[in-house]
């Protein structure tokens, strides 16, 4: 039994060979593409992950620096509250000052005056 090819068939075989050679090597790098496909996927879904615990942590910082601005203001406004006490009663200090006095001076002047009077008249309603 003799088996003849010509030059067509021998290149038809080794055409195949290399085709079923080159499955062989193909069919584990489309696993590893498939693999590495999922670890991507992994990757993306925790990054996702770790992008929102960094929107809630910036957003916690914004809100923090918001409170230091507002603490901030709070002391701004606490300060000048004092100011405005202080400056109340510095303007508002001397001018009840010379009303109290003007109040006290009033009143010894009339006890002063009718203790006066009922010393020299001796009582003016008693002889009616």
């Amino acid at each position: 039994m003799t088996i003849t090819a010509n030059v067509y068939e021998i290149a038809i075989v080794l055409v195949s060979l290399g085709f079923v050679v080159f499955i062989i090597v193909l069919i584990p790098m489309v696993l590893q593409l498939r693999r590495t496909m999922k670890a991507m996927e992994e990757l993306t879904a925790e990054s996702r992950k770790t992008v929102e615990s960094l929107n809630e942590v910036i957003r916690v910082a914004v809100q923090a620096g918001n409170v230091e601005e507002v603490v901030k203001r709070i002391r701004d406004v606490g300060l000048k509250f004092a100011t405005l006490g202080d400056l109340l009663a510095d303007n508002i200090k001397n001018p009840v000052i010379t009303l109290i006095s003007f109040i006290f001076g009033v009143k010894h002047g009339f006890k002063r005056f009718f203790r006066k009077r009922e010393k020299k008249g001796g009582g003016g309603d008693a002889t009616r």
